[in-house]
């Protein structure tokens, strides 16, 4: 049997809020294998947010094991987190995090430039993921010259675009209209 791409084990984490404890996750448990999809069904203020930032070391676990490839992220330093979530993991936030002063190319080519990629070969292939999404010739827009759908999707193509292995997504298709 293969190695989960995602394993949590017994997974609890609570906030504090006015001096009082408000758990969040009550020893989730989850495995999945490559290929596998996952939809979080729940109320607002439910967890799920907080479930994808466990998932993706954006947020650390009260307690309990989440192993990304068999990595438990726990023992990892803050920089391997950070370079596991580089390589390995695509990232849809419901607020999109598109960085304001970059096109739609460029927010989109930015995984791949920080991976090592030549500027050029990175846009080549944001432009041609941005295609892909329904926004050829988008590419040169600044994000707040998109509609909230086009922002979404130019979300979409950046979490893609690296192929990563696990891909966690907050609310993907909220401004889609399509």
């Amino acid at each position: 049997m293969k190695t989960p791409v995602l394993e949590l084990q017994e997974v609890h984490k609570h906030y504090r809020e006015a001096g009082e404890t408000r758990p969040v996750l009550r020893g989730t448990s989850l495995s999945m294998q490559v290929g596998e999809f996952v939809a979080l069904l729940g109320r607002s203020g439910a967890g799920k947010s907080t479930l994808l930032n466990v998932i993706g070391g954006l947020d650390v676990a009260d307690q309990g094991t989440v192993l990304v490839e068999g990595k438990a992220l726990h023992t990892l330093t803050d920089d391997q987190r950070t370079d596991l979530r580089a390589r390995r993991m695509g990232f849809v936030f419901q607020s999109f995090n598109l960085i304001p002063t970059l096109t739609a190319a460029e927010n989109v080519a930015l995984p791949l430039v920080l991976g090592g990629e030549t500027l050029q070969e990175a846009t080549n292939q944001a432009n041609e993921m941005l295609a892909r999404v329904g926004l050829s010739g988008r590419g040169t827009s600044a994000p707040d010259r998109l509609s909230g759908g086009e922002q979404q999707r130019v979300a979409i193509a950046r979490a893609l675009i690296h192929r990563p292995v696990l891909v966690l997504a907050d609310e993907p298709t909220g401004n889609l209209d399509y």
